[in-house]
């Protein structure tokens, strides 16, 4: 009798837990309908020149920015021979001709790109954030250059091009175009140092691969790592919504696949948000702890390169503690530095800015 009653509860829970789990996916979706506007061609044309890991993966950076070189040119021919729109404007991204679609297409800054020097000193990889391009991390790269480095700075795979590219990636794809981007910096300054620069989620890339290349001889091992504001803990909110992505296959729900769908007028940072590059970041993290926990237990956390980082107390996507705690208070004594900024105290008159394109005008 208690046997039954115990199993009609453990149902009666599981039913209501589903529930709740279905009422969840469907307030989602529909807030995603009703709250963000119509799609773009951005928004939904899927590019098929983009790096994907695993076997027929381009070996070397060469390879990488050839494949690069067709995936732009890709993205010429799919959004940029049409017409633009008779409301579009001059600070549109995927209006052709426009100043900002010159920028992101004809300058460096959404691409993978090197600096190379005689005798180099050193060689260092530029890894930048999640919807961000390579230019973020452009006077890092320029300063080690200046000091006698090679510099390699990597787009990652999704990036550069058009939020919708975020939708098909994975986060081991930026994990397997890092090794390549390192195995190529170490072989052009053998022998000397090599430093990672990861901006946000490209700090969170540095530090795993590094951990990573403590057990694996055949991944090039850095020997300083500069992080600035790196993806150590996020917010939970962006899991949350990943629910939607359950129905964006659906007709009609394309919708729920995306946390912003936003002006597209910044020439190296996508403002709309899929939900899948959400759930990716939250993945790396993830084994990023589950690599420093393990590091930690075999007490192998003193062989990780010196770790200079640089966050600000108040982030609106790292979380600023879990820096310290998940990551510095298991480092060793060796040198480590923690460079902490004070509160930006021009965050309280955020409510009374306007932002977007429309400032500009």
């Amino acid at each position: 009798m208690l046997l039954r009653r115990t199993t009609k509860l453990a149902i009666q829970t599981l039913l209501l837990l589903a529930a709740i789990g279905a009422a969840v996916i469907v307030g989602f979706t529909a807030q995603a309908w009703w709250r963000l506007p119509a799609l773009a061609p951005w928004h939904t044309v899927r590019l098929t020149n983009e790096f994907k890991a695993g076997p027929g993966a381009a070996p070397t950076l060469t390879a990488y920015m050839a494949q690069e070189e067709r995936l732009f040119t890709e993205l010429r021919q799919t959004l940029y021979t049409a017409p633009p729109a008779p409301d579009a404007s001059e600070i549109d991204r995927y209006r052709a001709g426009s100043l900002v679609a010159r920028i992101a297409l004809d300058t460096q800054g959404n691409r993978t790109h090197v600096l190379a020097t005689d005798a180099p000193r050193g060689a260092a990889v530029m890894l930048h954030g999640l919807s961000d391009a390579p230019y973020s991390l452009d006077a890092v790269g320029r300063q080690l250059h200046a000091r006698g480095f090679y510099v390699v700075w990597l787009r990652l795979p999704g990036h550069g091009t058009i939020p919708g590219a975020l939708r098909g990636v994975d986060w081991e794809d930026w994990m397997a175009a890092t090794a390549i981007a390192l195995r190529d910096a170490a072989g052009h300054a053998p022998g000397k140092p090599l430093y990672i620069a990861g901006y946000s989620m490209g700090g969170a890339l540095a530090l795993l691969h590094t951990l990573r290349a403590m057990d694996d001889p055949g991944l090039a091992m850095p020997s300083r790592l500069l992080l600035f504001s790196p993806a150590i803990g996020l917010s939970r909110l962006a899991a949350m919504a990943n629910v939607t992505a359950l129905l964006s296959p659906l007709p009609g729900l394309a919708k729920a696949a995306w946390l912003d769908v936003l002006p597209e007028y910044d020439p190296y940072k996508y403002n709309s948000f899929p939900v899948n590059a959400g759930a990716q970041i939250d993945r790396l993290t993830r084994a990023l702890e589950t690599g420093l926990a393990r590091a930690q237990a075999r007490g192998t956390l003193a062989r990780l390169p010196t770790v200079t980082a640089f966050q600000s107390l108040i982030d609106s996507t790292v979380v600023a503690a879990d820096l310290g705690t998940r990551l510095f208070q298991r480092l060793p004594a060796k040198g480590h530095e923690l460079v902490v900024f004070d509160v930006n105290r021009n965050a309280i008159w955020s409510s009374l800015l306007r932002s977007g394109p429309g400032m500009c005008q």
